[in-house]
Formats: structure tokens, C-alpha cells, sequence
């Protein structure tokens, strides 16, 4: 007997009407983003001319480790990140026990999915015992990115203070993974009001921003989009928050036109290889069919690059599947070595199933992905894998889940899942 665990799916959109009504002129503030991202520039100028005068000093270094990863987060560059590895990679070699350097590097590998090489930094910190507390965090997002839930509970229940902002995310990563949706945006709340009691703006951008996503994720749009606004009136150059009402216009309003021009004032910025899988994503659901497959074809050449180690996995997997799946298997491989993540087992199940594997495909659904997650993508990944495999009766089950996660899967496969309903 399979269980669909679906806590996490929300089971409607909570309105039929459009969400996004502000103007896009009062949503992306490109003035301030440039003018917020020329001050962290500056900042960085600053370091390395400081550096210029004294190429050893070890507080110039760190700094601008930590200044070009925050830059990486904010942009995406992955040359940032590259920047960032080099100096630390330096500084490890220097100072084998100085744990903060320990924690960037292993900070800067989770960004790059490299896990076991982050666990590795982990382990040497923590046997240094210097601020363990900081190394047992990371240890626990190493763990949940590695889909060991009963372990970081484990740990997260031996800390054992709920009210620390530091702990609180970690829970609210864990009980999502859990699928308890209801319960993670309870402790999510809970670190927007210690984000707030600190009186850190950085902290409480971040928090609204994550908070929305989970709003959405509950099938509150309205409620996901003020919440983005939120964050955008706390710092208009919130990326993320209006990625994500593009996101909203996209997949709810089905206002296409809107979220093409959000995601596009934003790639004039960064020219990131998400956003060209998004407009992607838009054209191809407009039918413009050429002009989908010119970015996903330029998209796809840039995140194939080995210093993005493996953050694009899964969007390499999508893209080579159907024309090239020696490939998708040989990236889901690699993908599953680092972490045996539900998620990862679902894309090693789908390269399975296109090489005609459908009998180890479906095998690995049942013993890897049903009743360990709710994250959409992995359900719909199952499905496919078991109508291929013949299993009907199941995969019907889980398309009609699906539907309940539309918001969340978008339009595109959403319209795929109501094909495939209709012909089971």
C-alpha cells in the first residue's frame, strides 16, 4: 500500500481572479537595483584595493570570500563564487583549523550542491570545536539537503531552542520536507517575528520572502503576493521576491505578458540561466516553439559548465532527456551521489525509464520517492515513471495530485498532467 504524501500540496488556489494588479513599474525598481548593486561593487573595489597594498593579510581575504559569495547569492554570477572558492581554497591550506573559513567554504559547496565535499569542511570544523554551534547549523543543512530528515531532526531537537531565528529555519526546511506544510509556515512566522525582534532588515526581507513561497505553496496567492510586496517595500532590490511575482502573474493569473516582462527587465540584469528557462517556459506555452528552444539551447550550454558543479542538475536532466538521455543519466547519477534526496531518486528513476528500464524506474519510485516527499516535481516525476511502467491505477493517482500542485508546477506541466489524466 502506497501512501501519496501530499500534505504539502495545496488543494486549490485560494481566487479566480488575477493577483497581480500593481503596475509593473511599481514592482521592479530597476534604478535601485542598480544603484543597491553598485554600493556592494564599490565595497568590493574597496577590499581589493586594500588587498592591492597587502596580498596576505588574512582579514582582507576573508572579507572578500564573504563579500564575492554574498554577491553570487544575490546575482548568480557564478564567477563570483569561483572568486570566493579560490581565496578560501588558499586560506584552508594556510589555516587548516580556522573554523571560519571551514564554514564558508563548506557555505560555498552547499550553493554548488557539492555535498559531500561540504560535509567534509564540516567535519573538520567540528573536530576542531571552535563555534560549534555555527558548524552543527550547517551540518543540518547539509543533512536536509541530503534527504536525511530523521537525522537532522535528531540534531535539531538536541539543540533544542526553538526561539533562536537560526534554529527556526531549519525547522521550517525540515517540516516541509515532511510535508507538514501548515506547521512549517507556523515556525516561518514565528522567525519573521525573531527577524523583527533582532531588527535586521536583511533577515526580514529574507523571511517575508521565503514566508510568501510558503503561502504559495498553501494555495494563499493573495495572500503569498502581499506578502511579497512586503518584502519589496522592506527592500525594493529583493530579487527574489520579484521573481517570484512573476512567477505568480505566470502560472495563476496566467498573464503572461506581465511575467515577461518582469523576468525580462531582471535578465537584462543578470542574464542568469534561470530566468532563461523561465522565458523558455513562457514561449513555449505561447507556442513560439523557436524561440523557447534558442534559450533553453543557450541556457543549456552555460549551466553545463563544470564550475557551476552541481546546481543544475535536475534543469540538465529536463533538457537532455528525450534527445540525449546517456546524458540525463550519467548528470542524475552524479546528482544521486551527492545527495539521496526523493527529489534525486525521482530524476534517476525518469533517465531509468527513458533508457527502457521501466521495471528498475519503478522500483526506485516505490522504495525512494512515494511516502518521502511532497515536493511536486518528484510527484509528477513518479507519475510519468509508473504510466510508463504500465502501473496506471497509481500514476492516475498521482496526476490527480498534481492538479492540487498546478500553481506550483506551472501551466506547462500543468497542462501536461491533464493530457496524461486523459488518457488513463
Amino acid at each position: 500500500l502506497y501512501i501519496i504524501c501530499c500534505a504539502g500540496f495545496s488543494s486549490c488556489t485560494d481566487s479566480d481572479f488575477n493577483v497581480v494588479t500593481h503596475d509593473i513599474a511599481s514592482i521592479y525598481h530597476q534604478d535601485l537595483i542598480v544603484e543597491e548593486r553598485a554600493i556592494r561593487d564599490e565595497s568590493i573595489q574597496f577590499w581589493e584595493n586594500k588587498l592591492n597594498d597587502n596580498k596576505s593579510n588574512i582579514v582582507y581575504l576573508k572579507k572578500l570570500a564573504s563579500l564575492y559569495a554574498e554577491r553570487f547569492r544575490v546575482r548568480g554570477e557564478i564567477t563570483d563564487l569561483k572568486s570566493s572558492n579560490e581565496i578560501l581554497e588558499s586560506l584552508a591550506d594556510d589555516y587548516p583549523e580556522d573554523v571560519s573559513i571551514l564554514h564558508q567554504m563548506a557555505a560555498n559547496l552547499i550553493s554548488m550542491h557539492q555535498f559531500k565535499d561540504a560535509e567534509l569542511y564540516i567535519q573538520k570544523a567540528l573536530a576542531v570545536g571552535e563555534n560549534k554551534y555555527a558548524s552543527t547549523l550547517l551540518q543540518i543543512d547539509i543533512m536536509l539537503e541530503i534527504g536525511l530528515f530523521e537525522e537532522a531532526r535528531e540534531v535539531l531537537e538536541a539543540l533544542n531552542d526553538k526561539g533562536r531565528f537560526d534554529e527556526q529555519i531549519r525547522w521550517v526546511k525540515l517540516l516541509d520536507a515532511e510535508g507538514d506544510l501548515d506547521h512549517a509556515i507556523e515556525m516561518m512566522e514565528a522567525a519573521l517575528h525573531s527577524a523583527r525582534s533582532m531588527n535586521n532588515p536583511e533577515l526580514i526581507t529574507w523571511s517575508l520572502s521565503n514566508l510568501a513561497d510558503m503561502y504559495g505553496h498553501q494555495g494563499q496567492i493573495q495572500k503569498s503576493y502581499n506578502t511579497h510586496l512586503k518584502a519589496l517595500s522592506n527592500d525594493p532590490s529583493a530579487i527574489h521576491s520579484i521573481k517570484a511575482i512573476g512567477w505568480i502573474a505566470y502560472s495563476h493569473d496566467k498573464d503572461l505578458e506581465k511575467a515577461k516582462s518582469i523576468w525580462s527587465g531582471l535578465y537584462e540584469l543578470d542574464h542568469s540561466p534561470a530566468l532563461e528557462l523561465l522565458l523558455a517556459e513562457i514561449y513555449e506555452f505561447q507556442g513560439d516553439a523557436r524561440m523557447a528552444k534558442k534559450l533553453r539551447d543557450h541556457a543549456e550550454d552555460r549551466i553545463k559548465n563544470a564550475e557551476y558543479g552541481n546546481m543544475y542538475g535536475s534543469q540538465i536532466i529536463e533538457l537532455t532527456l528525450s534527445k540525449r538521455p546517456d546524458i540525463a543519466h550519467k548528470i542524475a547519477t552524479k546528482d544521486l551521489s551527492q545527495r539521496q534526496h526523493p527529489t534525486s531518486y525521482s530524476y534517476m528513476a525518469l533517465t531509468e525509464s527513458q533508457k527502457g528500464n521501466h521495471q528498475k524506474a519503478e522500483t526506485l519510485i516505490k522504495n525512494h520517492v512515494l511516502n518521502r516527499t511532497s515536493e511536486p516535481m518528484a510527484i509528477y516525476n513518479a507519475a510519468v515513471v509508473l504510466q510508463q511502467a504500465q502501473n496506471e491505477k497509481l500514476a492516475k493517482e498521482l496526476f490527480t495530485d498534481c492538479i492540487d500542485a498546478s500553481f506550483e508546477l506551472g501551466p506547462s506541466i500543468s497542462k501536461d498532467v491533464q493530457k496524461r489524466l486523459g488518457s488513463l
